[in-house]
């Protein structure tokens, strides 16, 4: 043996050393690139976050923290308690079956009739809490806004929309059976749940409160041709009709709540990256339904903290795409929205979190603006009964109902341009189609 040579290392293995070498300085070289192009991509972020926020816009999700509300304050409180017991009287079977045959239109037969005899005594303390929602000015739900915003529950929707369809019900049997004053108030309940579920800033809410909205004013539309208004005990009054006419047209809130929608969409979708890009979801909290976590989301894990800076980089672009569907969703009319649409998202080998996360935004804007033409298409058809009643003959045009019956003639919220609402006078009662729930 040579005086040089060692038994680890003989000299003809030299190479070996240096390929060592070198893989210890690519990873060295790999690391500090990653630390600095995350930081880069990192500050673009914050940033991105600071501008909005600058703008008066929430972000992130501790900007969508529910206030603190009293319970004789809450609307909610009520509305949660009305739901939760309708939920559970679903669960006995008969009461199931009686719950799934509510009518949905008028008239109603011979059997409609003795079924909601039954359910409006059956439920009369269900009834009562809906009602005691309208005297509540503040709304809280109860929703826990905590990182990972996926993982955020909205048990109560459902059962509001239970409610919603035996307030339906309730109202079309009063109609009915005369009690048309009773008529108007349930429809009133029901855009009252349709506001309250509206105030969450989540997507889904805002499309449930437009399915609340659109069984109210169908319900609306069913009643006004023979809608009984001063005469008797029973017999709606004008203020009462007045009042749901003004309610109908209260789409400035519906507004708001669309940006709102599509503001925590935004949050949802940062959130989601920012805790896949720090290892803290893997796509087994992505699917639907729920996969067990397995070994190979451990090492997808790794990998996610590996490549952060391309998550957090697809980020920036994800919070630039919502930021242009918030601001579309500020226009007047779905015509104008759209043409403010960002491009869109495809299934991209680049962009592999983009395409997964990233909803099609476009049939909730349509359906937004579809739930505000069918408010405005209630009100004014409520409005021509009203009209017809003081004066004995139905309006010959939108504009006679202007002021003393609309504060101004409805714009039409889906071809936009400035055109009024459509208007042909009724002459025959209608009944509007159920819309499936």
């Amino acid at each position: 043996m040579h005086k040089h040579e060692t038994a680890a290392f003989p000299p003809r293995y030299w190479w070996r050393r240096r390929i060592i070498a070198c893989y210890l300085l690519l990873i060295a070289a790999v690391l500090v690139l990653r630390w600095r192009v995350g930081a880069v991509i990192q500050r673009r972020l914050d940033a991105q976050i600071q501008r909005l926020r600058a703008r008066g816009e929430p972000v992130t999700i501790g900007d969508f923290v529910e206030p603190v509300v009293a319970d004789e304050e809450n609307a909610a409180l009520c509305l949660r308690r009305a739901g939760e017991a309708l939920v559970k009287a679903k669960e006995t079977p008969e009461y199931e079956a009686d719950l799934d045959s509510l009518p949905a239109s008028l008239p109603l037969s011979a059997v409609d009739v003795a079924l909601m005899q039954k359910l409006m005594v059956r439920h009369t303390d269900v009834l009562g809490l809906a009602r005691s929602a309208r005297g509540r000015p503040k709304v809280a739900w109860g929703m826990k806004m905590e990182s990972p915003a996926i993982g955020v529950l909205l048990p109560w929707i459902s059962s509001q929309r239970e409610l919603s369809n035996l307030l339906r019900a309730a109202a079309l049997y009063a109609h009915q059976t005369g009690d048309h004053a009773a008529a108007v108030e349930y429809i009133r309940d029901m855009l009252t749940i349709s506001r309250a579920v509206d105030r969450s800033p989540v997507l889904i809410t805002h499309l449930v409160a437009i399915s609340v909205s659109t069984n109210a004013t169908n319900a609306a539309m069913s009643i006004s041709p023979t809608l009984r208004v001063r005469g008797d005990v029973k017999a709606a009054t004008p203020e009462q009709v007045r009042a749901l006419i003004t309610e109908m047209l209260e789409d400035q809130d519906s507004a708001g709540a669309m940006v709102r929608a599509m503001q925590g969409e935004r949050m949802f979708q940062i959130d989601v990256v920012t805790c896949i890009a720090n290892g803290r979801l893997n796509l087994a909290d992505l699917s639907w339904p729920r996969r067990p976590a397995n070994a190979g989301d451990m090492v997808g894990n790794a990998a996610a903290r590996m490549v952060r800076p391309l998550l957090i980089n697809e980020a920036v672009q994800m919070m630039s795409w919502s930021t242009q569907f918030v601001e579309a969703c500020r226009e007047g009319d779905n015509v104008s929205a759209a043409a403010k649409f960002p491009p869109p998202v495809f299934r991209n080998y680049r962009q592999p979190l983009l395409s997964l996360i990233v909803p099609t935004m476009g049939s909730a804007v349509s359906r937004h603006f579809g739930g505000i033409y069918q408010s405005r298409k209630a009100a004014i058809e409520v409005a021509e009964r009203l009209y017809e009643v003081d004066h004995g003959r139905p309006p010959r045009r939108l504009e006679d109902l202007v002021p003393d019956y609309l504060p101004k003639v409805p714009q039409d919220p889906v071809t936009g341009k400035g055109a009024a609402m459509p208007f042909t006078p009724a002459t025959q009662p209608t009944t509007a189609p159920a819309q499936p729930q």
